[in-house]
């Protein structure tokens, strides 16, 4: 409210700013549906919207770019989500094969004979393995935080026995779920690859040369970790 006593009402539009008298047939007239005296008592201080001056919204951005409006757009969006309902079943069963190998044992049972294999050996022939030990665990566990919950307790008391320095262990482990997890079905590998609509065997025949050069390299940082 603007003038002597606050008597009357201004009202901004795009040509510029009227000035109205402070009446309550002013408020009606205009559609706004609040009693004079809350504006005259000062109960409202702040501007207040006018019904039927809003800005209407055209079409969106991305719907004029596609060449269609609203329900065009909406149709293409949930037919590209049609397209990862194949991807979220991928998730689906891969946490299940999961489940199913923790619940049924089958995780620690694997772990205990894959230990008896390694016990005994040399240094650098117990890092090496114990590195191609992760990896083959890789393709049935899938969790970094599971893997490492089951197999450190074994692992790190067999590392005792032989002579490695824990440290070594912990880098045997790094490498060799970092490496089977380009390959691990259980893990991303399948969903993202579904998402790009490559098959597995050909990303399996383009990734092993690059995995067996990387395998090479870790195994040489690991046998030097433990004779230094």
């Amino acid at each position: 409210m603007v003038g002597k006593g606050g008597r009357r009402f201004r009202v901004p539009s795009p040509s510029g700013s009227v000035t109205l008298p402070a009446e309550q047939s002013e408020l009606d007239s205009l559609g706004v549906r609040i009693r004079l005296k809350q504006f005259t008592g000062g109960g409202i201080r702040r501007p207040v919207a006018i019904p039927g001056t809003y800005r209407g919204e055209g079409k969106s951005a991305q719907g004029v770019i596609a060449g269609g409006g609203e329900k065009a757009l909406m149709a293409t969006f949930v037919k590209g989500a049609e397209n990862l309902l194949g991807v979220a079943l991928i998730i689906g069963i891969a946490r299940g094969v999961t489940v199913v190998l923790d619940d049924g044992q089958v995780s620690g049972t694997l772990l205990y004979y894959s230990s008896q294999v390694v016990s005994g050996m040399p240094r650098p022939v117990f890092i090496v393995a114990l590195m191609l030990v992760f990896a083959g665990l890789t393709l049935f566990i899938s969790s970094s935080s599971g893997m490492a919950v089951l197999t450190m307790p074994i692992m790190g008391s067999l590392a005792v026995v032989v002579g490695v320095p824990s440290e070594q262990i912990v880098n045997a482990y790094l490498y060799g779920f970092g490496l089977m997890s380009f390959l691990a079905p259980t893990g991303m590998v399948l969903p993202s690859l579904a998402m790009v609509d490559v098959p597995y065997s050909t990303f399996v025949r383009f990734v092993t040369p690059l995995l067996l050069m990387l395998g090479v390299i870790a195994a040489a940082f690991l046998v030097v970790g433990v004779l230094v």
